[in-house]
Formats: C-alpha cells, structure tokens, sequence
C-alpha cells in the first residue's frame, strides 16, 4: 500500500488492535493515557472524524504515521512499515466492545477470556514492549508465551495479542504495552518455579518484576525456588509454605501510593525469622524491580535469586 492509503487507517482502530483502550469518548474525540507516562489525566485525544491526533502535554500531533513514530519511537521510516504489516494482517473489522480490563473477569467460575492460541513470542510490539522493559526475548521466553485472544460473547473475529504467563492452576496473566494492569484469566493463583534441594524461597508480586530480576543478575533460570505472586490477593496461598525454607526473599513493590507492597512486606517479615527485602535493600527508591532496572543499571550483587 501507498502512503496516501495507509494515511487512510483509522487512528481509533489501530489504537484498538494494539490494545489501548480510550478513557474518555465524547462526539468529537477520544482521550487515551499516553504510554511511557503515569497519568491521572488522560492527555492523548484522537479527533475520530478528522482521524488525526495531538498529545497536548508533549506538543506532538498529526496523522497516523506521526502517531506511529510518536507510539514506536521510530522514523519515519520504520511507521511506514509498520503500517503497511498491520495493513497486510488487519482486514478492518468494527472496534470491539470497550471492556475495562479490571471488569472482564466476573464473579462467576468461567472465564470470559477465549484463548484461541499460544505460541513463541514473535509479534513485533511485544517484542518492542519487552524490549522498552530492558527485557530481553531470549529471556522471556523461558517463561512467558505470546497468546491470541478474545473476549467470550463477541462477534468479532479479531484476536489480540498478548504475552501470556501461566500460573500453577493453569490460568493466564496477559500482559501488552498498553495496559495500565495486567489482565488475569481464571482460575487466578501464584506460579512457582521449583529447584532441587533449595532452601530458599524467592517472591515477586508480578512476572515483569521476575523477568527483570533473571535480567539484573544475568540468569536464565532462578537460583532458589521462586513464586510469583501474579496478584497480592494470592499471597495467603502462599504463606502456609513459608516454613518449608529457611530464608525469604522478598521482591515486592514499592508502590508509595497504595503501599500494599509494603505491608505485605511487613506481614511476611513477621511470619518469617529470615526475611530480606529486596524493596529495601536494592532498590529503594525505585516502584519496582523493573523501575530500577530501566533506570539504575547496575552491576548485580550478590546473593543471586
């Protein structure tokens, strides 16, 4: 395709098929929270009828080429070919239903999420998501599977993409650069990484944080028996298994806003004689594991998770 035909793809559904999902409609436009920034406001309006776009608090605008350099941080260049792959796979079907990621899953057993397929992560913006995460593919891709996807009850043919981590009960966490939280598929529970003969026990609150650890200390595979959390609401899973180890530790958030890393923190510093918080003793000051590995690239230190 030509330019002047890409030019043509509508900017709300491009946004759509890479999961960003608007936080505010009105006639004339749609506002999104701008990736790369943590926003209370959402600053980036998309004006549907125009199709063209302007993130207001960076001074940046115009069609849906600009908003692919702007999105993929790339040339003009690498947004044109962007545009001509996501042309080539995209037949333009209607937007899907805008659900909320923390309302698709329901109080009922069964999930609403339809996995159709899992396979190696090959699909360029998860690799750019990875990539923008300081995580590598060659690692991620001991654990983490890349998953097609749609939500139960609709029409639509389009699936989308996601990087799937299973947990210990078979359930997903879908994870993609655009998504504020992760989507979690049912059943919810923790996921555990087993090593013969240890006697310590690693915990991380999400797999991006675990990812990051096995990138900081440069492992493909964990030292120690290791548990992701995948959701603080599954640590009383958890804690009946902390006296089978002699010493936790802990790689938790350090969310200043909710601090529900923090207490959890100290409740399980209370449950257990040895306990290391990694929060505190790594990467303070810092929201998270991966925070700190964006943004303080230090040598690892020993002991290894």
């Amino acid at each position: 395709m030509d330019y002047k035909a890409l030019k043509t793809i509508r900017i709300v559904d491009f946004l759509d098929n890479q999961g960003l999902v608007p936080a505010q409609k009105t006639a004339d436009y749609y506002r999104y929270f701008a990736p790369g920034r943590d926003e209370r406001t959402p600053s980036l309006t998309v004006y549907h009828k125009k199709n063209d776009w302007c993130d207001y608090k960076d001074s940046r605008g115009g069609d849906i080429g600009k908003l692919i350099e702007y999105l993929f941080d790339c040339d003009a260049t690498k947004a044109f070919s962007i545009l001509n792959e996501y042309a080539a796979k995209n037949t333009f079907y209607p937007c899907l239903p805008i659900i909320q990621p923390n309302v698709i899953e329901s109080s009922t057993t069964e999930s609403r999420i339809d996995i159709i397929e899992l396979v190696e992560i090959s699909d360029y913006r998860l690799i750019n998501y990875l990539q923008g995460r300081k995580i590598t593919l060659d690692n991620a891709k001991h654990f983490v599977k890349e998953a097609h996807w749609r939500i139960k009850g609709t029409t639509n043919d389009k699936l989308l993409h996601s990087l799937a981590f299973m947990n210990d009960k078979g359930g997903y966490v879908l994870r993609h650069k655009w998504q504020k939280k992760p989507i979690t598929t049912k059943p919810a529970y923790f996921t555990t990484i087993e090593k013969q003969s240890s006697n310590q026990l690693n915990i991380f609150e999400g797999f991006i944080d675990f990812l990051s650890a096995m990138e900081y200390y440069m492992l493909h595979q964990p030292t120690h028996n290791t548990i992701i959390l995948n959701s603080l609401s599954n640590l009383k899973w958890v804690i009946p298994l902390l006296t089978n180890y002699n010493k936790i530790n802990l790689f938790l958030d350090n969310d200043v806003e909710s601090q529900s890393g923090q207490k959890a923190t100290e409740k399980l510093s209370l449950l257990h004689p040895c306990t290391v918080d990694y929060s505190a003793k790594l990467y303070a000051g810092f929201k998270d594991f991966n925070d700190f590995l964006q943004n303080k690239p230090n040598q690892p230190q020993k002991p290894n998770p």
